[in-house]
Parts: C-alpha cells; sequence; structure tokens
C-alpha cells in the first residue's frame, strides 16, 4: 500500500485539499520524479507537451496522431498520444497518455492507472492511498 498525504490549495471560496500522487516517468535522464492530481474526473492521463515532452525522447509529434480531448464544457484541446513508463516505489507499469497542446498541471486519469490500483481518499488523515490489485 502507498500513502501519498494531500496537498493544500487556496481559492477564493477558502483552503482545498488535493490528491496529488508521487511516481516517476522514464525520461532522458532515467527515472524521474513528478508529481500528478490524481483526477477522478479525468478520462486519461495528461502532460503538458511544451514544457514536458522534450524529456521524453521517443515522443513524436506526429500530425498522423492529432487528436482533440475533450475538457471541461466540452472545450476540446489538441493532444498527441504516447505511452510512459511509470514506477511507484518499485513497482513498474505502462501508463497511455497524451500530450497536450496547454500548459496546465499534469493530471492522472483513470485510463490504465485505475485498472492497476485500488484507490482511496481518506479526508479524516488527509492521504490517498494506492493499493496494488
Amino acid at each position: 500500500m502507498f500513502f501519498f498525504p494531500f496537498q493544500t490549495k487556496i481559492i477564493e471560496e477558502g483552503e482545498i485539499f488535493v490528491p496529488v500522487v508521487k511516481l516517476e516517468l522514464k525520461t532522458i535522464k532515467g527515472f524521474w520524479p513528478f508529481e500528478m492530481l490524481l483526477d477522478s474526473g479525468a478520462d486519461v492521463t495528461t502532460l503538458s507537451l511544451n514544457s514536458l515532452a522534450s524529456y521524453f525522447p521517443d515522443f513524436q509529434k506526429d500530425s498522423a496522431t492529432k487528436t482533440v480531448i475533450g475538457g471541461i464544457e466540452g472545450k476540446g484541446v489538441v493532444a498527441y498520444p504516447y505511452t510512459l513508463l511509470a514506477r511507484i516505489e518499485k513497482i513498474d507499469f505502462k501508463m497511455r497518455c497524451y500530450f497536450i497542446e496547454s500548459n496546465v498541471d499534469s493530471l492522472l486519469g483513470r485510463l490504465d492507472f485505475w485498472s492497476l490500483f485500488s484507490i482511496s481518499f481518506n479526508n479524516k488523515k488527509k492521504q490517498t492511498s494506492l493499493e496494488l490489485i
């Protein structure tokens, strides 16, 4: 079982908890630590094309694979598919994702990740827990 303390964020209405998972992704520098928002509303994992794609040397921005994925209010964002090699502690796994033409924070979506882990949000302990299925 893996535990990740909630982070906090201040919005206009007050302070909210943010379920962030720390994992490592295989990059040009080997496995490198990343923090990603665990988003139960996101179908897929997304990373910023502009700020992160260069860390993944085998990623190719290919117009043949270019697609548009949905978002809030039905507004789409241009996206390019990729398969990440990820690690949480000593557990390695592959995860399909999209590099998106946006500078938003990285989101850890349901595709692939949620079929590997049972996920619990514990508001009393202010932490997210992952249990390998």
